[in-house]
C-alpha cells in the first residue's frame, strides 16, 4: 500500500465494470473482515464485517488511524489486471474467562475471626462464614435457605434490629450480645447489622450481620473495673481513717497548746525551776507544729475526696502575698534570707477562696526558705501576665531534679538526698498548696536545677479574675 491510511466506502476508481462488479460481489458475501485497496490506497471493496468494525473507528472524515490496520493481515493480489493490496483483520483473541468471584469472597470471609452472615427478606440465610458455622457447630451450606429460628435461637433483640434495616435501609452498628457456642461457652459479642441494596441506592434485599467475639475484651473490663473499685475503695478507707484520725488528734492537741500557752505565760503563778520555762515553751511549740501536720493531713484528705469546701469570693491578690510575707518574716530573718517582694500596682481581683489561696502562698514560701541556705534570697509577688494573673515564687536555694520534683509533688513525698535530707517537714506542704491552686482554676508550674534553686510559678487565666469593676484590688 503506498497509504496505510483509507477512506471507508471511498467511490471505486472507474475501470472494467466486470472487475469491478466481481470484487464487489466477492467481498458482500465474505464472512471475514476484510477489504481490498488500489494502489492508490483507496478502498476498492470491502465486506459487511469489515465496514461494520472500519465505521466504528474511524474519524468524522472517513478515515482510519494506522493503528487499525496495524495488526491486519496484508497482502498483495493481482485482479483484472491491476494490482491491490488484499486486508484482512485479524480476530481478536477471546478474553479470558472472568475468575467468579464467590469462591474468592467465601474464602476472605471464612478466613476473617468473626461471625459473618447474609440473610433475605424473610430473614432466610443466604450465606454463613465458616467462623459462624463452627460456632453453632454447623456445615455453612446447611444454613442455606433457612432462618435463625430453625437452626438454634436468635435474640429478640438481634430480630428487630434486622427488621429495622430492612425497613429503613439504616445500619444498626455495634450492640453487644451474647451466645453460647455448641461447645457450651458463652460468649460476647459486638454486633453490626448492615442492609444488602442491588446497586448503590437500590432496594433494601437483605441485612449483612458482622459479629466480633469481644469475650476476652469484657473479662478485661470487668477485672479493671473490679481492680478499680478495689482501688476506690482502699482510698476512701484511707481518707476516712486519716480524716477521723485527724480529728480525734486535734482535740487534745487543743488542749495541750492552751494550757501550755497558760504555763508560758505565768498566769497562776513562776513555774519554779527557770528550766521549766524553756520545756514548755518547747511543748507548745511541738504541739503547734503537730497541729500544723494533721490540719495538713485534714486538708489533704479532703481534697483527695473532693469534700474540701471553698468560699470563693473577689480576693486582692497583693494583700495575699504581703499578709504571707509578714508571716514567714520572722522564720526568714532566723536564717538571714533575705525576702524580696513584689507587687505589680492595679492588679484586678481574683475569684478565689482568701484563706485557701493565702495558706497556698504561706507554704510556697515557707518552703522555699526552708530549702534555702543561709545568707540566701527568696522573691515573691503577684502581677500580671498572659491575659490573666500570676503569683510567684523564686528562690536561690539547693534546687531539684526533674525526678526530686515529681517525689516533693508527690504526697509525704520528700526529697532524701543532700541538704533536704536535713530538714523538718511531712512532704505535704507542696502537694497541699498545688492542690489548693487547681481547686481555684489556677495552673502549677515548678522550674528548678540542683544548685540553681527554684521557681514556682502560678497562673490564674483571664476566667478567674473578677470583671465587676467596683471590686477590691491590689
Amino acid at each position: 500500500m503506498a497509504e496505510p491510511i483509507a477512506r471507508v466506502n471511498e467511490e471505486i476508481d472507474p475501470g472494467p465494470e466486470h472487475a469491478a462488479a466481481a470484487l464487489a460481489a466477492v467481498f458482500a458475501v465474505s464472512p471475514l473482515p476484510q477489504a481490498v485497496f488500489d494502489e492508490a490506497g483507496r478502498c476498492a471493496a470491502a465486506s459487511p464485517e469489515f465496514t461494520r468494525l472500519a465505521a466504528a473507528r474511524a474519524d468524522a472524515a472517513g478515515r482510519l488511524s494506522p493503528d487499525f490496520l496495524a495488526g491486519a493481515d496484508v497482502r498483495p493480489v493481482a485482479f483484472g489486471g491491476s494490482n491491490y493490496t488484499l486486508v484482512t483483520l485479524r480476530e481478536p483473541a477471546p478474553a479470558a474467562a472472568a475468575p467468579s468471584l464467590e469462591p474468592l469472597l467465601r474464602a476472605v470471609f471464612d478466613a476473617i475471626p468473626a461471625a459473618i452472615n447474609a440473610k433475605d427478606r424473610e430473614h432466610r440465610y443466604l450465606f454463613m462464614n465458616k467462623g459462624q458455622a463452627d460456632l453453632w457447630g454447623l456445615d455453612p451450606t446447611s444454613a442455606i435457605g433457612r432462618t435463625a429460628t430453625e437452626l438454634r435461637s436468635q435474640s429478640p433483640e438481634s430480630h428487630a434490629h434486622e427488621r429495622h434495616v430492612l425497613e429503613t435501609g439504616e445500619a444498626v452498628p455495634f450492640f453487644d450480645e451474647n451466645h453460647t457456642g455448641a461447645d457450651g461457652v458463652v460468649r460476647d459479642w459486638l454486633v453490626t447489622k448492615l442492609p444488602l441494596r442491588h446497586g448503590a441506592n437500590g432496594d433494601v434485599q437483605g441485612v449483612a450481620t458482622v459479629a466480633l467475639d469481644i469475650s476476652d475484651r469484657k473479662r478485661l473490663e470487668a477485672a479493671l473495673l473490679a481492680a478499680k473499685r478495689a482501688a476506690e475503695g482502699a482510698s476512701q478507707a484511707k481518707t476516712l481513717f486519716l480524716a477521723q484520725v485527724s480529728h480525734e488528734l486535734r482535740t487534745p492537741l487543743n488542749a495541750i497548746i492552751g494550757f501550755t500557752e497558760m504555763m508560758t505565760q505565768e498566769i497562776f503563778g513562776p513555774l519554779g525551776a527557770p528550766q521549766y520555762q524553756g520545756y514548755s515553751g518547747d511543748v507548745l511549740k511541738a504541739a503547734r507544729h503537730l497541729l500544723s501536720i494533721i490540719t495538713d493531713m485534714l486538708d489533704v484528705t479532703r481534697l483527695d475526696a473532693g469534700a474540701l469546701a471553698l468560699e470563693l469570693g473577689a480576693v486582692a491578690p497583693g494583700e495575699i502575698v504581703a499578709d504571707a510575707g509578714r508571716m514567714i518574716a520572722p522564720a526568714a530573718g532566723a536564717k538571714r534570707i533575705t525576702l524580696r517582694q513584689y507587687v505589680e500596682a492595679g492588679l484586678p481581683p481574683l475569684n478565689a477562696d482568701a484563706r485557701r489561696l493565702r495558706q497556698a502562698v504561706i507554704n510556697l514560701i515557707a518552703n522555699a526558705v526552708k530549702f534555702t541556705p543561709e545568707g540566701g534570697t527568696i522573691g515573691f509577688g503577684a502581677r500580671r501576665a498572659d491575659g490573666g494573673l500570676e503569683i510567684y515564687v523564686e528562690d536561690s536555694g539547693i534546687g531539684m531534679t526533674q525526678d526530686e520534683i515529681e517525689i516533693a509533688l508527690a504526697v509525704f513525698g520528700r526529697v532524701r538526698e543532700g541538704y533536704a535530707r536535713a530538714q523538718e517537714g511531712t512532704g505535704l506542704g507542696l502537694p497541699l498548696a498545688k492542690a489548693l491552686i487547681e481547686r481555684q482554676g489556677g495552673r502549677f508550674t515548678i522550674e528548678s536545677a540542683p544548685g540553681k534553686g527554684t521557681k514556682i510559678k502560678v497562673m490564674f487565666p483571664a476566667e478567674c479574675l473578677v470583671k465587676d469593676d467596683e471590686a477590691p484590688a491590689a
